[in-house]
């Protein structure tokens, strides 16, 4: 028999699916879920709670109980204990990344579309220019990533690589800057700009080599962190 608690939680869900509620926002109170559903609050509780657990609603004191606005988070967890009780290592982590988004930029060069075209140009210029923080250079390097993450059609990857991103950020911390000293960031908008012209270009070969060959490079450099 299934469990109370679990049709509150599948009625959230369907909520979600269906629109009626959207990232951000507030669930249902305890009491209207309860008459909603013909269950205890008891049972509410028991189910938003499950959710809670999952990484789908965040629980906010005195305001009340939310949708995540970015599900991607909720793998940061489940990462960070892998790499805790497994005995792992950065290299390890940057080496998942580095299949994910080789995969993500193939999945994309398929129908890649002028807008994102020319929003990955503009990050280059960011990183390139000479007015920009080495802190706003960091974050345009992360949205060029995440961008391409983004776009590929395939949430599943595009949520596992915003966790690692979030991983990552979190573990080497100021050591992100590395990659945008004035020594390697030539080398580093090179690299980009040559898996842009891969998706312009349509190229597969291209990219797959230039992805590689960008990520090695960046996992290099993380060494020195």
């Amino acid at each position: 028999m299934e469990k109370v608690y679990n049709q509150v939680t599948q009625y959230i869900k369907e909520m979600i699916k269906s629109g009626d509620l959207s990232y951000g926002d507030k669930i249902p109170s305890e009491r209207a879920l309860s008459n909603e559903l013909g269950v205890s609050r008891a049972a509410v509780r028991e189910g938003i709670r499950g959710l809670e657990q999952s990484g789908i609603v965040q629980s906010r004191q005195g305001e009340g109980n939310f949708i995540m606005k970015d599900l991607g988070a909720s793998f940061v967890e489940p990462i960070q204990n892998l790499f805790d009780l497994e005995n792992s290592n950065m290299e390890s982590v940057l080496e998942l990344r580095r299949s994910l988004e080789v995969e993500a930029a193939l999945l994309l060069v398929d129908f890649v579309e002028d807008e994102v075209i020319k929003k990955l140009q503009s990050f280059v210029e960011v990183i390139d220019s000479d007015k920009t923080v080495i802190n706003e250079k960091v974050t345009a390097n992360e949205q060029f990533h995440l961008l391409i993450a983004e776009s590929c059609g395939n949430v599943f990857i595009k949520n596992l690589l915003e966790s690692i991103s979030l991983f990552v950020d979190k573990e080497m911390g100021e050591g992100r800057k590395v990659l945008m000293e004035r020594s390697t960031i030539k080398i580093m908008n090179n690299q980009h700009n040559v898996i842009i012209e891969g998706l312009q270009k349509r190229d597969k070969e291209l990219l797959f080599t230039e992805m590689r060959r960008h990520l090695e490079y960046v996992k290099k450099l993380s060494k020195k962190k």
